[in-house]
């Protein structure tokens, strides 16, 4: 079939999931490929990708759409019929957002979680004609859960870091207070002295946290410095137990980094998705986490420790998430700080660096990118 794609094709999240996509779907699809600003393509996905784009020179304008892109930007479209898949982390929309998931012929998003938010804030809804009849609205909503590349990512990969310390803890994802960065420096110190045998890996550099005025409004670098500030100078941290990883250029890179650590630690407030987190068990890693978002469509008691929360509260953070957002993301106190503070002694004291995730490289397993094209094109070729 023929197929129109608009997504980006970079290193970010959105930039992973529409590469991985664009590349399976170009596999079995005349697919005309768009791309959302500037492409980054890895080597090995360059050539299929490659004559993906130049069909776009020819498109078909009677093929259906799709685009891969934020919830409040999803008025363009390249065909017929509309489809969009956005990645949101909020339980709720503004009136903007709202508007332009409505706008839409089908809807897909990647969790259960993330239907059920579709559902309840009405992005399906009923209007009422001149003779009293309700009609329905909005677009269809299908889940189509992301993927993991398990040809990069699984155990048997040279790990790119060495430490003689056990556990090594690591948490990857730009600095964010969505992301629990906060309560996990915090943590890390209330679990462990600068005596124990341990390390704590931040692999968060990200070239959003660079950007010089919207969204920080605050000189160059400040806004990442802060972060690095917090941890460099906790007592850990000048300790010389924290240590920060910079910005990894190639999902191969990932993926020995990630084996050169024991456990991956996810504190997030809200996910839509959680990439790393699933490449984490695919390495066979085990993984802290929270039992909320995006997430919950692949972890559970048998592939991951759940952080107990503190409840719910307003989704700000007045930089990535400001006045104009509206929804809520987990609570993250003193009860979410003790409790993964607690975990992480439990993995020091049971040497975790002998075990493996079983249950999470089985799940690792279910989840790949040709699953996920599977799911749009079962509902694009009805």
């Amino acid at each position: 079939m023929k197929l129109n794609l608009q997504c980006p094709l970079n290193s970010l999240g959105y930039g992973v999931v529409g590469t991985n996509l664009a590349f399976e779907l170009a596999k079995v699809c005349d697919l005309s490929l768009f791309p959302i600003k500037n492409a980054e393509v890895p080597q090995d996905k360059s050539e299929i990708l490659r004559k993906a784009f130049e069909n776009s020179f020819e498109f078909d304008r009677s093929a259906p759409s799709l685009k891969i892109w934020h919830e409040h930007d999803l008025a363009s479209s390249i065909g017929s019929p509309v489809c969009a898949f956005p990645i949101f982390e909020l339980n709720n929309f503004n009136r903007l957002e709202l508007h332009h998931l409505r706008s839409v012929d089908h809807l897909f998003v990647c969790s259960k979680w993330a239907k059920q938010v579709c559902k309840q804030r009405g992005v399906n809804y009923s209007v009422v004609d001149s003779d009293n009849k309700s009609h329905n609205k909005g677009p269809e909503i299908h889940i189509c859960p992301l993927g993991v590349d398990r040809s990069i990512f699984h155990t048997d990969i040279a790990p790119s870091l060495s430490f003689a310390q056990s556990p090594v803890f690591l948490n990857v994802g730009k600095w964010e207070y969505r992301k629990g960065h906060d309560i996990l420096v915090e943590a890390f110190n209330r679990a462990f002295s600068p005596s124990d045998d341990v390390i704590l890996l931040m692999c968060c550099d990200n070239t959003l946290t660079h950007i010089t005025d919207i969204p920080f409004g605050k000189a160059p670098g400040t806004y990442q410095k802060e972060w690095e500030e917090l941890y460099q100078y906790s007592e850990m941290g000048l300790a010389g137990k924290i240590k920060f990883v910079p910005r990894v250029e190639t999902q191969q890179e990932l993926a020995s980094l990630m084996m050169s650590a024991d456990c991956g630690v996810f504190p997030a407030r809200a996910e839509g998705w959680n990439l790393e987190l699933l490449e984490m068990m695919s390495c066979g890693k085990h993984v802290i986490t929270t039992n909320y978002g995006g997430h919950t469509e692949f972890c559970n008691e048998e592939n991951s420790v759940f952080i107990e929360d503190d409840g719910m509260e307003d989704g700000k953070d007045g930089i990535f998430f400001g006045e104009q957002r509206k929804g809520e993301w987990l609570c993250l106190g003193e009860r979410a700080i003790n409790s993964l503070a607690e975990y992480m002694k439990c993995f020091h004291k049971d040497n975790i660096k002998a075990s493996i995730n079983t249950s999470g490289i089985l799940t690792a397993k279910e989840f790949s990118w040709a699953r996920s094209r599977d799911c749009i094109l079962e509902v694009l070729c009805q």
